[in-house]
């Protein structure tokens, strides 16, 4: 197994609306601006519909990620050692990433010392994590396309099919000037929210020039003058990897887990409870917002029962700023792209807007 090379994944972009057809429809797309770099003009239209339809037998390269979310400092004694995906979800991170076909790809991530790496091949899905010598192995469906795991938002192609398949016509899309990505001459992308309310100012997605495929996704928020999260190429090939690449072997030493998703989901134990339940949408386009309800009390005794080493959901709302008013006491974070508040009791409110408009929208008591 090679060691995992720096990079981190971005938390899920998840920014609301209709399909992104809507906007071809909707007559939002306006007018390209003119090539600076040889690239021959072509319309956000063109673009749009080309990204979607990108494909390419399989790359590697190098890829960087920088995040500022707002997100509150831990404590030195909260952090641990872990470098588990869910922990590189703020500052700047890099990772070395491979893709061959719709189903294998590699992601090798390196922080702090200790490295993650998370490999499919066909219908296996490895982690492996240094940090607790762990690894583990889900078994998913022939035909799905996804990782499982954080490390599905890795590289800038999944980041913008995720963006591209959320937005709709609250969105208006444009180009900006050419670029040199990766040492690749692209087009850029421009998506921005119609409503001015939205935490998102816009999103930029750098497009190559010749194969269509996204080298680049910025975000940018409008708390902030530079992007809010960036993940883009330094490096990019777009010859196919060779097959051993997603060859994987547990490490001598290592405890394996193993998952199977392509079998019917287990039944819950009798007696059991959800400790959290699905959310109700309130709006639309980039200012909808999610409420709901968590059993606080629930998800504290279900990790003490996992036996888990992470911080506490109460040591974790406890760094965040409180408020009073008719919804109670409640848990603030005003972070540059998304916001959320939850109450005391677990009501909960969180999207792309200003805490104000959470505190208003929250489930009644």
């Amino acid at each position: 197994m090679s060691r995992v090379f720096d990079r981190h994944p971005w938390a899920r972009w998840t920014l609301p609306g209709a399909a992104a057809a809507g906007l071809v429809a909707g007559g939002l797309l306006l007018p390209s601006t003119a090539s600076a770099d040889g690239l021959a003009p072509r319309t956000a239209e063109q673009l749009l519909t080309d990204v979607q339809q990108a494909h390419v037998a399989g790359l590697s390269g190098h890829v960087t990620e920088t995040a500022d979310l707002g997100l509150p400092s831990l404590p030195a004694s909260m952090t641990g050692t872990d470098t588990s995906l869910t922990s590189l979800i703020t500052g700047s991170h890099s990772a070395r990433v491979w893709t061959s076909g719709t189903d294998k790809s590699r992601v090798a991530i390196e922080a702090q010392g200790q490295e993650t790496d998370v490999v499919r091949n066909g219908t296996t899905v490895w982690q492996w994590s240094s940090a607790n010598k762990s690894v583990s192995r889900t078994l998913v469906p022939a035909h799905s396309t996804t990782t499982h795991s954080t490390a599905s938002a890795l590289t800038p192609q999944q980041a913008a099919q995720q963006i591209l398949a959320a937005v709709g016509p609250s969105t208006t899309v444009t180009t900006a000037a050419n670029d040199v990505v990766a040492n690749h001459p692209s087009y850029e992308l421009v998506l921005t929210p119609k409503d001015s309310s939205s935490r998102i100012a816009s999103v930029k997605i750098a497009i190559d020039g010749k194969t269509n495929v996204p080298l680049r996704v910025q975000v940018f928020s409008t708390t902030m003058s530079g992007p809010a999260v960036s993940i883009g190429f330094d490096r990019v090939d777009f010859t196919v990897p060779s097959a051993s690449v997603f060859d994987f072997t547990p490490p001598a030493g290592s405890t394996v887990t193993t998952k199977d998703l392509t079998k019917a989901t287990d039944k819950k134990p009798a007696g059991t409870s959800p400790t959290t339940q699905k959310p109700t949408i309130v709006g639309t386009g980039w200012t909808q917002i999610a409420t709901g309800h968590i059993d606080l009390a629930a998800m504290e005794k279900q990790q003490a029962s996992a036996g888990g080493s992470g911080t506490s959901i109460t040591k974790l709302l406890g760094l965040l700023s409180t408020v009073r008013g008719s919804y109670g006491t409640a848990h603030v974070l005003n972070g540059t792209l998304v916001s959320m508040v939850i109450t005391t009791d677990g009501r909960y409110a969180v999207g792309a807007v200003a805490p104000d408009k959470l505190l208003a929208a929250l489930p009644a008591k």
